[in-house]
């Protein structure tokens, strides 16, 4: 899952009338690196997982309106 690229990924975006992309409860430990390049988010949910850190790319989402990290 980490590794997957950005069209991996904007195959997994759903429209809630928003642009959602949910990678709750995955495993991850890292954010992939393809997430940064999905400019069109607008909701990102990355909660139970096992994140440590977030990094400065996330800066690159410009349309991202909502950011889950629980748990």
């Amino acid at each position: 899952m980490e590794k997957m690229s950005a069209e991996e990924l904007r195959m997994k975006i759903y429209e809630d009338g928003e642009s959602v992309l949910d990678l709750s409860d995955t495993g991850l430990s890292n954010v992939p690196e393809g997430v940064f390049d999905l400019t069109e988010l607008k909701k990102l949910d990355l909660s139970d997982n096992y994140l440590k850190e977030l990094l400065k790319s996330i800066n690159k989402l410009k349309n991202l309106k909502t950011l889950r990290l629980n748990r």
